[in-house]
């Protein structure tokens, strides 16, 4: 166990807030730098699919328009 000042004993190996960087969010909770780095991943994710989903969406509205028309 290591001592830090004021004789409050802190477990060996656990990291402290200054060696992992952290992240707070609007509601108050704070995420680590590999969480938000996760979160910031799958939302590119998502906008990637979300632009796919669009294309096809006017792809789509463009064959109905012209099937409409003849």
């Amino acid at each position: 166990m290591a001592e830090i000042s004021g004789g409050n004993k802190i477990k060996e190996g656990i990291k402290s807030s200054e060696e992992q960087p952290q992240a707070k969010t609007d509601c108050g909770k704070v995420r680590s730098k590999e969480h938000e780095e996760a979160l910031d991943k799958k939302i590119a994710e998502i906008r990637k699919k979300n632009q796919l989903i669009e294309k096809r969406k006017e792809v789509l509205s463009e064959k109905i328009e012209k099937f409409m028309s003849e």
